[in-house]
């Protein structure tokens, strides 16, 4: 009884912490400068809404929300390692709300230290077993690691307390396809979509379920939505171009191609489709200059079947190629 009594102290000092020993002067600083913050931020301007929430954490630095308002907009400027720090110290001061929690686990997963973020949501959820954000975290870090069965469980639980939730049915798509459960991807892709048609992960995990089960044109109308939205998506641009190549389309198929290495001109594969959609159509000398420029950035060929079989399959072609040389007239 003593240490539930000393707990609920503790929470309540943490609740009254934001304005607790402030004048009157400047808890009215305070609120107005956390309004301002919060409208920049929601207009995007997150390095003056930074500024606000300093201010703020000047007047009271155990104001356990403006950390956590600083935090997200570090988050929203990618600065993920500040961002946790930010969380952090609201966590100090708020050690039992799931938000915080939630939050650190996001950006745990974020920076790839899955068993941290594995941490924090556990937290949460012995906090509140219906926190379906400290699921959805617990999954996606599951997903991480590649434990798509034990992630699917997690994101299937989230899902019975917040069907609606774009992102769950995303990541659950994302873990079928791991899973090499291509049907069932589609639909779980299609469910996002009714909700947020223009979620772009949503779009990009549909066009690969429907690739690995060899429906290219379906593959491609995916595809097509996501460069609607994103034109300049490198991967997109190659895999609807592997799509093309699929079912003969070759000059749709170079003209990805070109477009990615317009882009990106490291990304090999890239490089790799467009020879090779060249060679198909007898186009000798771009063909061989694709394959040399793939070669070049292949290397030696590495530890995988894939890249053994495209290094190799290249090499031939371009002997087989320059063999068909037309020898200078005398």
């Amino acid at each position: 009884m003593r240490n539930l009594l000393k707990d609920g102290l503790n929470d309540l000092k943490n609740k009254l912490s934001p304005a607790g020993g402030l004048s009157a002067e400047s808890r009215a600083k305070t609120e107005q400068l956390t309004v301002r913050g919060t409208s920049l931020q929601n207009l995007g301007r997150d390095e003056e809404a930074i500024a606000c929430f300093d201010d703020v954490l000047k007047l009271n630095p155990r104001n356990a929300e403006a950390w956590k308002s600083k935090g997200d907009s570090l988050h929203n400027l990618g600065r993920n390692k500040e961002v946790l720090a930010c969380y952090e110290e609201a966590l100090k001061i708020d050690p039992r709300n799931t938000v915080y929690l939630d939050s650190k686990s996001a950006v745990l997963g974020l920076m790839g230290c899955s068993e941290e973020s594995i941490a924090s949501s556990d937290q949460a959820i012995r906090l509140d077993s219906h926190d379906s954000n400290a699921l959805c975290n617990k999954g996606a870090a599951l997903a991480a690691r590649n434990s798509n069965e034990e992630a699917l469980s997690y994101f299937d639980q989230a899902l019975e307390i917040d069907g609606g939730n774009v992102v769950l049915w995303a990541n659950k798509a994302n873990s079928l396809r791991a899973l090499g459960r291509y049907k069932e991807s589609v639909e779980c892709c299609k469910g996002a979509l009714e909700l947020d048609s223009s979620h772009l992960r949503a779009w990009i995990t549909e066009g690969l379920s429907l690739y690995d089960l060899e429906l290219y044109q379906d593959a491609i109308a995916c595809f097509e939505e996501v460069l609607r939205l994103d034109s300049r998506n490198t991967s997109v641009l190659y895999w609807k171009g592997a799509s093309h190549g699929n079912i003969a389309q070759y000059v749709e198929a170079i003209a990805c191609f070109d477009k990615v290495v317009t882009l990106d001109a490291t990304m090999k594969d890239a490089w790799y489709g467009k020879a090779m959609s060249h060679d198909e159509l007898c186009q000798r000398e771009e063909a061989i200059s694709a394959y040399r420029r793939f070669l070049a950035l292949a290397g030696p060929a590495q530890n995988t079947t894939q890249n053994t079989t495209e290094t190799e399959h290249a090499n031939e072609r371009l002997r087989e190629l320059s063999r068909q040389e037309t020898p200078p007239a005398e």
